[in-house]
């Protein structure tokens, strides 16, 4: 693997695992028609994420950068805690 691609796949790795953290806080609320938006946001979100990962596992990371996906994800992650919080 290149440094591209582990730098990456590490921060893909550490948005997965933020998600699963946000899955988990949201299953623990109430089950409004907010946090089930949210949980659906929330699973779209992670697919996206897994399928961008798997795709940069197996080489295909001269489509993608680090800076692109920080601008693509961070701001979803930080929204969504925000809405949870």
């Amino acid at each position: 693997m290149t440094p591209d691609q582990v730098e990456l796949t590490k921060y893909l790795t550490d948005v997965l695992h933020q998600l699963r953290l946000l899955q988990g806080t949201v299953s623990k609320r109430n089950k409004t028609k907010k946090f089930k938006a949210i949980a659906s946001i929330l699973t779209i979100v992670k697919g996206r994420v897994d399928a961008t990962y798997q795709y940069v596992k197996a080489g295909g990371h001269a489509d993608f950068s680090v800076i692109i996906q920080q601008q693509m994800y961070d701001p979803i992650i930080q929204w969504l805690e925000s809405e949870i919080a």
